[in-house]
C-alpha cells in the first residue's frame, strides 16, 4: 500500500509491496505513511528527537536563509514585467 501526499512511496506490482521512490521528499514530522502502514513497518525517530535535530543544526536559520534568497529572486524577476 502506497499512501504518502508527497509521493515519496510508489507500488511495485511485480513485488506486491510499497518501495520508497522519492526519498528526498519526505517531510520531517509528518507521520501519515507510519500511522497507516498496515504492518507496522515504517518507523520514524521522536518528535523530540527531532526537535532536538533542528536546534543542533540550526536547520531554521537555513530555511529562513534559503526562504529569503528565493523570495528575493522571485521580486527580480517580477520587476521585469
Amino acid at each position: 500500500m502506497a499512501i504518502c501526499g508527497r509521493e515519496v512511496y510508489s507500488y511495485d506490482f511485480a513485488d506486491r509491496r510499497s518501495v520508497v521512490v522519492k526519498p528526498y521528499n519526505c517531510l520531517v514530522g509528518c507521520t501519515t505513511c507510519s500511522n497507516l502502514c498496515p504492518a507496522g513497518a515504517i518507523e520514524f525517530p521522536s518528535i523530540e528527537i527531532v526537535r532536538e535535530a533542528i536546534k543542533k543544526y540550526g536547520v531554521f536559520k537555513v530555511v529562513k536563509e534559503k526562504l529569503k534568497e528565493k523570495v528575493g529572486d522571485f521580486v527580480e524577476r517580477a520587476k521585469k514585467y
